[in-house]
């Protein structure tokens, strides 16, 4: 029934024309990318992108997850002309409307040249699909919402689904989201490439396998469901842990782990033309999160800190990994790198520096171990997942 995918984007459109048409591009590739499996043909209007295929609601699943899509809706295409639109409509309407619906037409005219106002054509098919479904209308809480788009084409839809927003993935640059798998830090990386952020995972492990394989299966879920192509990396620092456990006083311990994490974040920023470091530290969660302790661990690094959690509280992120899918692997996630029962939460930078004086590690030979993601993500695009918001 479906045969075209309405691509609607929103924030690109409000840029200069130069850049609008370097976002539109990258948001393109990403889209073809997306439908890679698909046999599609793309069309571009005012804001709008048209995704031509008989795969139109599967599709629109895909694309309802792409980062810069506003929404979704799959569409049947038809020509401008008065009758064609009422016959489509009136076709969906007897396959969409059940006993006791009501319903709305709902219309946006982007050409103007078109001879109906909107108004005036919302109440013509509304008459019309009244007339044959029996169905009342109800502007203002309906059943049953019928679209009609009016550009190159005319488009008759009854659903329309949330995407994510924001820019296109990868239009930002890059960066090294510090990655536990935990609730917080794939929240931060959703946001970051929410905002056009091309992200690599850093696992740093302490020498334990089952943290390991959480956070790579819910880094496989980002990049399945989410189309979050980085890589995943892991810095192996078992004798890191043990010397600060052993060398470094009670309540300094985090403050300065955290440091050698910064350190290690920076220099694998370094390998791979990354240009800053994502984590999900959110101010006054914990005690090394406090305003003193995250800028006497920030000043362990030269390149730009980027927390996207800053301003959020536990709930906040929660509701957030509800909606992007990792809840559920995030909450078997444990706690494997804290170091002291008591943290100092206003830690001084010159306590800090002689504590770690203590700690002997050589950063410079460091090797990174990469792990292929797409090896184990598996199925994750068909997961359920309430981000999805489409609504008839």
């Amino acid at each position: 029934m479906y045969n075209t995918v309405i691509v609607r984007y929103g924030e690109i459109w409000t840029k200069s024309e130069v850049t609008r048409r370097k976002m539109e591009s990258i948001l393109l590739e990403n889209i073809k990318r997306v439908l890679s499996d698909t046999g599609y043909e793309i069309r571009r209007g005012r804001g709008r992108i048209y995704i031509d295929t008989e795969e139109a609601e599967a599709a629109a699943d895909k694309l309802s997850r792409v980062f810069g899509v506003v929404s979704v809706s799959p569409a049947i295409t038809t020509s401008k002309e008065l009758e064609a639109i009422q016959e489509t409509a009136k076709a969906l309407a007897k396959l969409k409307v059940k006993k006791g619906m009501n319903f709305a037409v709902r219309v946006h005219r982007s050409d103007k040249s078109f001879p109906w106002r909107s108004i005036d054509l919302g109440r013509k098919i509304g008459g019309v699909i009244k007339s044959v479904t029996g169905a009342s209308v109800d502007l203002s809480n309906p059943d049953l919402t019928i679209g009609i788009e009016i550009s190159d084409k005319a488009y008759v839809f009854d659903q329309t689904c949330d995407g994510p927003g924001g820019l296109p993935y990868g239009s930002q640059g890059k960066a090294v989201v510090l990655f536990s798998g935990g609730i917080d830090s794939p929240v931060a990386a959703w946001l970051m490439a929410r905002r056009g952020l091309s992200l690599d995972f850093l696992f740093i492990n302490p020498g334990l396998p089952e943290p390991e394989a959480n956070a790579l299966e819910i880094a496989s879920l980002l990049r399945e469901r989410w189309y979050i192509r980085g890589e995943f990396y892991v810095a192996d620092v078992p004798d890191l842990i043990l010397q600060i456990a052993g060398e470094v006083k009670e309540g300094l311990r985090q403050v300065v782990l955290k440091r050698f994490m910064y350190r290690i974040g920076e220099k694998l920023a370094s390998e791979i033309g990354a240009l800053a470091i994502v984590t999900g530290e959110s101010l006054g969660q914990v005690s090394s999160q406090t305003l003193r302790n995250l800028c006497v661990i920030e000043e362990a690094v030269r390149i730009p800190v980027l927390r996207p959690l800053i301003g959020m509280n536990k709930d906040d992120s929660i509701k957030l990994a509800r909606r992007i899918g990792t809840y559920d692997l995030s909450i078997r996630v444990k706690e494997f790198c804290s170091l002291e029962k008591h943290s100092n939460a206003s830690a001084r930078l010159k306590d800090v520096l002689e504590e770690e004086s203590k700690v002997s590690f050589d950063l410079e030979s460091l090797v990174f171990r990469k792990i292929s993601v797409a090896s184990v993500s598996q199925g994750y695009s068909n997961i359920s997942c309430p981000s999805k918001g489409c609504s008839s």
